[in-house]
């Protein structure tokens, strides 16, 4: 009972000093760090929420495809693979990102923060996905593109063009 009483004192102090204290479950071991655990957290559980908060990063820029208005990128996917593609437009405007296959296609635009800016499975013909979008000139803009149930794609299209409607 004293050593719980001792402890409770010890984790009060620190707490006021900022300090952060790990206690390891199943141990009186305290250690002094700056990082932060979920009460009756173990070791291996921490790993992982660390390495799920890592997976979190936004950085798509080493696998990310080029687009460029008017011109198409030709491509395929293995099941449930997504196929990432940049943009970065020269001039403020309106813009349509289509597919072309034989498969259903999905889009998802989003912002160089990871923001989901729009979406869509079946706006354009046969089940391929057509956005539009009002973008920035000189921001860097990612397409996440995937088929809709996951199926291998044999073929795909992707392009980029001025829209002339309205956003």
């Amino acid at each position: 009972m004293r050593m719980k009483k001792l402890l409770a004192a010890f984790l009060a102090g620190t707490m006021l000093l900022g300090s952060t204290v790990e206690v390891f479950a199943g141990s009186d071991t305290l250690v002094e760090t700056d990082e932060v655990w979920t009460v009756g957290e173990t070791q291996e559980e921490k790993a992982e929420t660390d390495k799920a908060e890592t997976d979190k990063v936004w950085s798509v820029e080493e696998t990310a495809v080029l687009l460029t208005v008017g011109e198409s990128v030709i491509g395929n996917l293995e099941s449930g693979e997504t196929a990432i593609f940049e943009f970065t437009p020269e001039t403020d405007g309106a813009y349509v990102f289509e597919s072309e296959s034989d498969n259903y296609m999905y889009g998802i635009l989003y912002d160089s923060n990871g923001n989901e800016l729009a979406y869509n499975d079946d706006g354009g013909e046969g089940g391929n996905f057509s956005i539009e979008k009002f973008l920035t000139a000189g921001e860097n803009y990612y397409l996440y593109v995937t088929e809709y149930y996951g199926n291998p794609v044999e073929e795909f299209a992707v392009s980029v063009n001025v829209y002339t409607g309205v956003c």
